[in-house]
């Protein structure tokens, strides 16, 4: 019995060698297809997921406008809010913009006249003197043109005042001989 027990010991070891030998090389194996698998598994749902997407792409593309339209028109509303509510102050800053940059156009146009006014007033000279000289010259024309006209007529005052004062004496001569 001995002898049948030890044989079975070594039948058992020798079994759970090739056991253990047939696991460790099914083990690699196990490892192998365990990866192959995952893999597999992983491909496949990349694919369905890639095969839904492309499926449902045109509703995506509209859940996205439509958000996107949404936080656009919520962005938009809240800055009408801010300004509606900061309008009268932008006015104002506007006005005073303006008003700042209209006094430094003006003070720049003042300063530039400053720096112009001896050539202004020498400019103004030259054309009131050119203009009175036009006017002289008109007059000096008519009165050329009219000049016998002129002489006629002052010939004819003088002879008016002349026979006025002759009149005068003549009559105070008279006066002066009656008494």
């Amino acid at each position: 019995i001995k002898i049948q027990a030890a044989w079975k010991a070594v039948v058992q070891r020798r079994r759970f060698r090739e056991r253990m030998n047939f696991l460790k090389d099914c083990e690699k194996d196990a490892v192998v297809l365990q990866k192959n698998f995952r893999a597999y598994r992983q491909r496949k749902a990349f694919l369905d997921r890639k095969q839904y997407l492309k499926d449902h792409e045109a509703t995506f593309v509209r859940i996205q406008t439509k958000w996107r339209a949404f936080a656009a028109r919520r962005r938009y509303l809240k800055q009408l809010a801010v300004c509606k509510q900061e309008q009268a102050a932008v006015i104002k800053i506007q006005a005073s913009w303006r008003a700042l940059a209209q006094r430094r156009k003006y003070q720049a146009r003042l300063e530039y006249l400053r720096e112009q006014e001896p050539y202004i007033c020498k400019i103004q000279a030259l054309y009131k003197g050119r203009k009175q000289r036009n006017e002289y010259t008109g007059r000096l024309k008519f009165f050329e043109s009219q000049e016998d006209r002129i002489i006629r007529i002052q010939s004819r005052w003088r002879g008016n005042i002349q026979r006025r004062k002759f009149l005068r004496q003549l009559a105070f001569y008279k006066v002066n001989e009656a008494t």
